[in-house]
């Protein structure tokens, strides 16, 4: 149970999280722009969701001859049993430091013949990321069933995220941002994410001008995907992180 929980949590604080990339580079803090592109957002967001999911559902549950099932375990869970986690978590390393506070809560799903193939999951967690030149803090709440069956990950649900982020040094990059996202048959694989449609909703403000995007992610057997910003959409290509528009 140890190592579902911390993989569990691994996957809470990694999926679906949409955030600008946490960086210190001298780039970034030399910023002087004060809105915010829908091409920029398109490739961070769709970048930011795909690589979560390529991180942390991938180690956290495979699907195999009908059987969902998590690394690390060798016995099946209860159907229907539930485990109630509280994450309290400090680190502090080559200059950064990151403090993880919030709950997780999961409930093993079981299909035909009793046979363990999915969980629900429901979680609120709180992350902050500080350096000597950035702060960032997100809050994150989940609430989605992923269902099991030969190879593939079903994910249904809902995942709202609040995103601060402050550059301390140069010219400073203050970003406040809001997600609503709804996870709408995300097909997960070990290779990847390999089909989804995604709308979401985002907005806040880019050192103080106000953004509102929506749209959707459309995702085409971890080859490229779309990414719709207003109705304007861009192709996204996982290989080299070129992202240009569709005509």
């Amino acid at each position: 149970m140890y190592n579902i929980t911390k993989k569990l949590l691994f996957t809470a604080v990694l999926a679906g999280i949409i955030s600008f990339n946490f960086s210190c580079k001298k780039g970034d803090q030399a910023n002087e722009k004060t809105t915010l592109s829908q091409k920029e957002f398109a490739l961070q967001l769709g970048k930011s969701l795909y690589q979560n999911f390529k991180q942390g559902s991938a180690k956290t549950v495979t699907a195999t001859k009908g059987n969902l099932s998590y690394a690390e375990r060798t016995v099946p869970p209860a159907c229907g049993a539930t485990t109630d986690s509280i994450i309290n978590s400090y680190i502090s390393a080559n200059g950064l430091t990151q403090t993880v506070k919030g709950f997780l809560k999961l409930t093993y799903l079981c299909g035909g013949n009793n046979v363990f193939n999915g969980y629900a999951l429901k979680d609120s967690i709180h992350t902050v990321k500080e350096t000597a030149a950035a702060r960032e803090e997100m809050t994150v709440k989940e609430d989605y069933v992923a269902m099991g069956s030969f190879g593939v990950v079903t994910i249904n649900g809902k995942q709202t995220s609040h995103v601060q982020y402050n550059s301390k040094t140069g010219d400073q990059k203050v970003i406040d941002q809001y997600n609503d996202f709804t996870l709408k048959d995300l097909y997960y694989t070990p290779t990847g994410i390999q089909s989804a449609q995604i709308p979401y909703k985002a907005n806040g403000t880019y050192n103080g001008t106000e953004f509102n995007f929506e749209g959707y992610i459309q995702f085409y057997f971890d080859i490229k995907f779309a990414v719709s910003v207003n109705g304007q959409v861009y192709w996204l290509y996982p290989a080299d992180w070129s992202i240009t528009e569709k005509i």
